[in-house]
């Protein structure tokens, strides 16, 4: 799991049980310069279902989106998905 900044979090109920979405930033500039992630956790519980990363130097200078709305788009999607299809 990650140790940043949690960004947003969101909780959803499904028969399956409590599944949380968090979304997690990390400042990676004293690494690598300029460098930012954005996690997308998924638990169900405690226990992790899915992990994403999105990461400034994956995104192009010029690009349409940024890394954070990469990272909004996926987090929307996942708990969009979870409350959706829960048994999926």
């Amino acid at each position: 799991m990650s140790e940043g900044a949690v960004e947003k979090i969101r909780a959803i109920e499904t028969p399956e049980g409590t599944f949380t979405i968090r979304l997690i930033l990390d400042d990676l500039g004293s690494i690598y310069p300029g460098m930012i992630r954005y996690t997308v956790e998924v638990l169900c519980g405690a226990e992790p279902v899915a992990t994403y990363a999105v990461n400034s130097y994956e995104v192009p200078p010029g690009s349409l989106i940024d890394t954070r709305e990469a990272a909004e788009i996926l987090f929307s999607r996942l708990a969009h998905d979870v409350a959706s299809r829960p048994h999926a």
